[in-house]
């Protein structure tokens, strides 16, 4: 699989359940998350944190498996720039 490219939206699709994944099998449990009055769901502040943290380990495994996203890492740098999915409310 190595230097497999792949989109922007599938990048961050994939880490995103790679992380949540990590989250549920490693971690303390399950991520929480709470609804606001529009209906719109976000994780609960701790589980914010904790799925930041398994987004950046998601990240590490995806780019050691040799998955690269052009639109987001400069490949002349070999060292990729942290984006996060907030899924904090506003």
């Amino acid at each position: 699989m190595s230097n497999l490219e792949l989109l922007n939206e599938q990048w961050i699709e994939m880490c995103s359940d790679l992380a949540v994944i990590l989250a549920e099998e490693y971690g303390d449990g399950s991520l929480e998350t709470i609804k606001d009055d529009n209906g719109d769901e976000y994780y609960t502040e701790r589980s914010q944190e904790r799925y930041n943290d398994y987004y950046d380990e998601a990240e590490s495994i995806m780019l050691r498996l040799g998955l690269r996203c052009p639109e987001i890492f400069s490949s002349h740098e070999g060292v990729g720039l942290h984006l996060r999915v907030n899924h904090e409310s506003p």
